[in-house]
């Protein structure tokens, strides 16, 4: 299941990269560091999981979900 994770805290990331990684064979955990990098992201996978922060560098999560859920990007969201 893939798992899109976007986090600007490394130390944030790592734990729930951790948490998620105790299960290797049901998550592939892809990392992004802001709104941009997880866009970039979303050209070559296709996320059932979002798990983003709120605060970004460069906008809100709620703000990257709504983008894409209008895109109509299968999953769920």
């Amino acid at each position: 299941m893939n798992v899109l994770l976007i986090e600007d805290d490394e130390n944030h990331a790592e734990i729930i990269l951790n948490s998620l990684n105790r299960n290797p064979e049901t998550f592939n955990v892809h990392v992004a560091m802001n709104k941009k990098e997880a866009q970039q992201k979303l050209e070559t996978i296709t996320p059932e999981i979002l798990i983003t922060d709120l605060k970004l560098p460069d906008g809100l999560g709620t703000d990257f979900i709504d983008l894409n859920r209008s895109k109509q990007i299968s999953g769920h969201w």
